[in-house]
């Protein structure tokens, strides 16, 4: 899970703020926060205080 360099304003990314955590990882989201989750079985998300609403996006590795 990236929160470093991969986070950055994102529309439609978050609204308010949350904790998200996986076996290996946690770490904070905000306003406008992103992350890519890569090879985790498993995704924990809870809101803040101030509520938080995320847009979750599946995506699939294509060969070329």
């Amino acid at each position: 899970m990236s929160f470093g360099a991969g986070r950055r304003l994102a529309p439609g990314g978050v609204h308010g703020s949350a904790h998200v955590a996986t076996d290996t990882d946690a770490g904070e989201l905000d306003e406008g926060g992103a992350a890519k989750i890569v090879g985790e079985s498993e995704v924990g998300v809870r809101a803040r205080d101030d509520g938080a609403e995320l847009l979750l996006v599946e995506t699939r590795a294509i060969d070329r």
